[in-house]
């Protein structure tokens, strides 16, 4: 059953609005407060969140340590230039790795992440907590200042 995105739900505003796709079907826009959200349907059926894919290897350098922590600490060095968050939620948090630098620097920091793989690998390697499924399911639940 496919969801008619056009009538659907804004998690943000809440009323029924029209929905414009953008970047070829993949995002969705409200009309009535501009809020923009991943296609569910889409990434499900173009296979992006396949777990095949992760076991052949499509998301191998997701979970290389090293350079996954760089980018991280470079992504956190930004972040506390601009905000001083104590509770963060990471949006597809793949591996886990921002997680974790933003962990060590004293803040409370979740993730949302499509992929059970991905979301696995981040509980069980990096000790962080990440929920599997759509941050727009899960999302409107909780509470986080970035």
């Amino acid at each position: 059953m496919s969801v008619d995105h056009r009538t659907a739900r804004c998690v943000l505003c809440g009323p029924r609005q029209a929905h414009l796709p953008r970047l070829g079907g993949l995002l969705r826009r409200c009309e009535g407060c501009g809020f923009s959200w991943t296609a569910q349907e889409q990434a499900a059926e173009d296979g992006r969140y396949d777990e095949d894919y992760f076991a052949e290897g499509g998301y191998d350098d997701y979970f290389r340590a090293a350079p996954r922590r760089f980018e991280a600490r470079r992504r956190l060095r930004w972040l506390l230039s601009t905000v001083r968050p104590t509770v963060l939620l990471e949006a597809g948090p793949a591996g886990g790795y921002f997680l974790e630098a933003a962990h060590q620097a004293g803040i409370t920091a979740s993730g949302i992440e499509a992929s059970h793989t991905a979301a696995t690998f981040a509980r069980d390697h990096l000790h962080m907590p990440v929920r599997q499924g759509y941050f727009e399911t899960i999302a409107p639940t909780l509470t986080a200042d970035a």
